[in-house]
């Protein structure tokens, strides 16, 4: 499914998703991001060294989504409350396809179904309806990741929170294990090539101002203020060439900043 450069965002299911993730990174399971990890690692490890605008934050909003999924669809099925599990996947595929009640009338079915067979069948219609609204929530994933990504790729303060989770596992792999990506100092190799698409959305999202002191870098209101891309993580600890690592800072206080230090900001213009 194609998706639109100015499109509608379903808020509703981002804000509740965004808050769902921001949980999962602050209770942060070792095991789990480890999983992850070696996960991106084993199907596209330049992920990790090459900027895409598939970037691992909608790899990890996806697989968190599907597991939020499932895990409230099994819990429902096991207590019996099949019907709970139906609404809620329903509820979901109707936020992105709203005529998808004119297709199929999951309702009417289980209702018909209740009254007139036994209960092995009434169970057997359950899975039926929970594959079809499975195959439809999958053919609106990428509008669900992107309106998710959406309200997390402006929050800086989790970005830098999601990306120390991930060095926290990327600064234990070997460059014996993976040389493809590692240095051999033990440091992801440094992307040098920064695509048109990832600086103009950089600019965009960070309005234009250094992350640090707040200059203006527009040109609009001051001549001659050069400006850098910075990695929010440093690569020497951990960080990855990825576009949520990514800060737009001014010449001077890049050249401050540190190869050990970490910082971002989440300030913003109030409106008036």
């Amino acid at each position: 499914m194609s998706l639109d450069k100015y499109k509608q965002i379903n808020l509703t299911f981002a804000y509740q998703m965004s808050s769902i993730i921001k949980e999962s990174i602050n209770i942060d399971y070792e095991y789990y991001t480890k999983g992850f990890v070696l996960e991106i690692i084993e199907k596209n490890k330049l992920l990790l060294v090459k900027f895409s605008k598939f970037t691992i934050l909608h790899f990890y909003i996806e697989k968190e989504i599907w597991n939020k999924l499932n895990y409230e669809t099994s819990h429902y099925m096991k207590e019996h409350e099949c019907e709970i599990a139906i609404e809620k996947l329903y509820n979901i595929v109707d936020l992105y396809n709203p005529l998808f009640y004119k297709e199929i009338d999951v309702f009417d079915l289980l209702e018909q179904e209740n009254q007139e067979d036994s209960e092995e069948s009434y169970l057997n219609l359950c899975n039926s309806i929970i594959d079809i609204l499975y195959q439809e929530i999958e053919k609106y994933m990428p509008n669900m990741v992107e309106d998710v990504f959406y309200v997390l790729f402006q929050d800086r303060e989790f970005l830098l929170e999601f990306n120390l989770m991930l060095s926290n596992i990327i600064s234990e792999i070997k460059y014996e294990d993976e040389s493809e990506i590692m240095r051999k100092d033990g440091v992801l190799k440094r992307c040098s090539y920064f695509p048109k698409w990832l600086k103009e959305g950089i600019f965009f999202r960070d309005k234009g101002r250094c992350q640090k002191c707040n200059t203006n870098l527009t040109g609009t209101i001051t001549m001659g203020t050069n400006y850098n891309w910075d990695h929010i993580v440093p690569l020497s600890l951990g960080g990855i060439n990825d576009a949520t690592n990514i800060q737009l800072l001014c010449e001077k206080c890049n050249k401050i900043k540190s190869d050990k230090e970490i910082y971002t900001s989440n300030k913003y213009f109030r409106f008036w």
